[in-house]
């Protein structure tokens, strides 16, 4: 539903790495929520996000899943800040299982 008017392509080349496009996925979920389930979004909108502990390297990979989810997806219906918080929560309340020796997924849960 989130694509239907603009109907965005993504061109992933090799599959056995990792792309950066995968940081939005559970960013863009969540999104999603805002508009079709809005008592969810209330409840994940009150989890604390600790962004005023954010390192610089952080700031960054937040940074382009912003510019995927407005530039790539033409999303621009979630203001960053809201993009912000959401990266924030899950960084603060998801949690891995498994390993990811490569390290080469930043956003895990």
């Amino acid at each position: 539903q989130l694509f239907q008017i603009h109907s965005p392509r993504f061109n992933i080349e090799d599959y056995t790495k990792s792309c950066p496009w995968y940081n939005a996925i559970m960013v863009l979920r969540i999104c999603w929520l805002k508009d079709n389930k809005p008592e969810t979004w209330k409840l994940l909108d009150m989890l604390m996000d600790h962004l005023d502990e954010q390192t610089v390297e952080s700031k960054i990979k937040t940074k382009g899943v912003i510019d995927f989810i407005h530039n790539h997806c033409k999303l621009s219906q979630f203001t960053k800040t809201e993009i912000r918080h959401i990266i924030g929560v899950i960084d603060t309340n998801a949690f891995v299982i498994g390993k990811n020796p490569n390290k080469d997924v930043d956003l895990q849960a």
